[in-house]
C-alpha cells in the first residue's frame, strides 16, 4: 500500500522496490501516451537492472485467462538452474496445474537435454508430481517466427524466461520482444530474475 505523492514517479517506485520486499512486479508492455510509455520502460529496465525481483508484463487490451500451458524458454547453460527456475514459476502459478512447456533455445542443432541423465531424471520427476511437463527444442533460424508459432500452436498463457535469456532473444525481435510478443500474441511475459 503505497501512494505515489511526491517527486518523480520511476525515483519513487525504485524507492520503493529496494526498501520493501517485493516478489513480482507487474506492469503493462507499453501505454497509448508517450510520457507514460517511456516511464513504463524506465520502471522496466530499472526492475531489470536492480535483479531483486522478477518482472511480470501484462499485455494491454488482454482479458485474464486461466494458466492451462506455460512455455519457459532457457539455453543449454541455464540447463543446472532449471530445477530452481521451474519450481519458481509454479509458486506464481499455484492455483492452477498448467501444463509446462520447457523449450530449449539452440543454435546450429546444439543437442538437448539427455532426460537419462542424473539429476535431471529427478528433477523431472519432482516437476511432473506437481504439473504436467513437455520438452522441445527451439532450433529454427529464424527464431522469433518459431517463438510466436509455437505459442499459438500450444495455446500458451503465459512466457516465462530468466533476464540473462531476454537479451539473448532480444536479438531475434525487431522491437524489444516484451512489446513484440505482448502485441503479437496478447500473453503476459514473466522475467525471472537471474
Amino acid at each position: 500500500d503505497h501512494r505515489f505523492v511526491h517527486g518523480n514517479l520511476v525515483d519513487e517506485f525504485r524507492i520503493l522496490v529496494n526498501r520493501e520486499n517485493i516478489d513480482v512486479v507487474v506492469l503493462p508492455a507499453t501505454d497509448e501516451n508517450e510520457s507514460t510509455r517511456r516511464k513504463i520502460k524506465l520502471m522496466r529496465n530499472e526492475t531489470l537492472e536492480m535483479n531483486s525481483t522478477s518482472l511480470l508484463i501484462t499485455p494491454p487490451e488482454a482479458f485474464y485467462k486461466q494458466i492451462q500451458n506455460i512455455l519457459y524458454v532457457y539455453s543449454v547453460k541455464e540447463q543446472h538452474t532449471l530445477f530452481d527456475r521451474v519450481n519458481e514459476i509454479v509458486l506464481y502459478n499455484k492455483i492452477s496445474n498448467a501444463t509446462i512447456h520447457l523449450a530449449q533455445l539452440s543454435k546450429h542443432g546444439v543437442p538437448g537435454i539427455d532426460q537419462d541423465q542424473e539429476p535431471l531424471r529427478s528433477i523431472i520427476k519432482e516437476i511432473q508430481k506437481k504439473n504436467q511437463i513437455e520438452f522441445h527444442k527451439l532450433q529454427n533460424r529464424n527464431q522469433r517466427k518459431e517463438i510466436v508459432g509455437f505459442i499459438s500452436e500450444f495455446d500458451i498463457q503465459l512466457l516465462a524466461l530468466s533476464k540473462g535469456l531476454l537479451h539473448t532473444l532480444g536479438n531475434y525481435f525487431h522491437r524489444h520482444i516484451i512489446e513484440e510478443i505482448s502485441s503479437s500474441s496478447k500473453i503476459p511475459v514473466l522475467i525471472l530474475k537471474d
